[in-house]
């Protein structure tokens, strides 16, 4: 069998299947977006260069501005769609300590990349919109930015990514 330079397989192109990604809520991208900034916080300062977190429950709802059981039921949902792992830490003089969570699937990686462009984006675009004319709206974008903004905080991702 002869093998040429240009033969061999093909690139893999990672891709989540529709139906996962149509499971995916604005507050799962924002939960994504805070574990994925907490974890390359911990591999800067980790010797072993681990990226995961534990934060607690608390704090990750008071940051995304929701109850403590909306973060455990959202949490539960992305490790069974296989995009986090979380485990329970084990209990110290009896009480259970906070879960540690890691980004176990690349596209997890990704998806909260992309959620923090789309946030920069609607943050710049907030910030003009005291300049733009009502009649334009911004840079020629018609709609209201708080209309995003809402979206992106609370809305379901209505459309379906091919790869990323």
């Amino acid at each position: 069998m002869h093998d040429s330079p240009t033969s061999g397989p093909a690139p893999l192109k990672r891709r989540w299947p529709a139906d996962v990604w149509n499971k995916l809520t604005g507050l799962d991208a924002r939960l994504l977006e805070q574990l994925a900034y907490l974890a390359r916080l911990q591999r800067a300062k980790s010797p072993t260069r681990a990226a995961y977190c534990t934060p607690g429950r608390k704090w990750l709802a008071q940051r995304l501005d929701c109850h403590p059981d909306t973060i455990s039921r959202h949490t539960t949902k992305l490790r069974d769609l296989g995009i986090i792992d979380k485990k329970q830490r084990r209990p110290v003089s009896g009480e259970w300590q906070t879960c540690l969570y890691a980004i176990t699937h690349p596209l997890g990686w990704k998806f909260a990349q992309l959620r923090a462009v789309i946030h920069r984006v609607a943050n710049r675009l907030t910030k003009g919109a005291d300049i733009a004319s009502p009649q334009r709206g911004i840079k020629g974008i018609s709609g209201s930015t708080e209309a995003l903004r809402d979206v992106l905080a609370r809305g379901r991702l209505k459309f379906c990514a091919t790869t990323i």
